[in-house]
């Protein structure tokens, strides 16, 4: 039997009945809010932009939606995630995001909320892991 790596969401407040601890299989989805963030031609797949760190924390803002039915994980979007549109979710495994040397910051704040942190400063070598990310997602557009 292969040992799952196992990773501690930090003592901040978490919602009521939360996981205390994620694992490699757990699946984090980063919602889709702009066009950028998918290929809309064959093969359709989630872009590397979709998963490169923001401006404004140095974080990917992802959620884990392990356990979640599809509705419950599109209602989890339309709930915290303040833009115009939701196109879809890019989901990932804890595992591919930990196997490419970045950080599981399950801060669940909001409710399931994580961050991808640990992102190297150099804008090249952030595209590059972002690409990694992109090649293991999987893409779900939203209807």
């Amino acid at each position: 039997m292969v040992a799952l790596a196992r990773f501690v969401i930090p003592s901040k407040q978490r919602s009521a009945g939360s996981s205390a601890v994620l694992v490699g299989a757990d699946v984090l989805s980063r919602y889709l809010t702009s066009i950028r963030h998918y290929s809309r031609q064959d093969p359709k797949r989630v872009t590397p932009t979709a998963f490169l760190p923001s401006d404004d924390d140095g974080t990917t803002s992802t959620y884990h939606t392990s356990g979640l039915t599809d509705e419950e994980i599109w209602s989890l979007g339309h709930a915290h995630v303040h833009v115009h549109k939701i196109y879809g979710r890019g989901d990932v495994a804890v595992s591919t995001v930990t196997a490419n040397g970045l950080v599981v910051d399950a801060d669940y704040e909001p409710t399931r909320h994580v961050n991808i942190a640990g992102w190297p400063r150099d804008v090249d070598d952030q595209l590059s892991l972002a690409q990694s990310l992109a090649a293991e997602a999987t893409l779900h557009l939203h209807a």
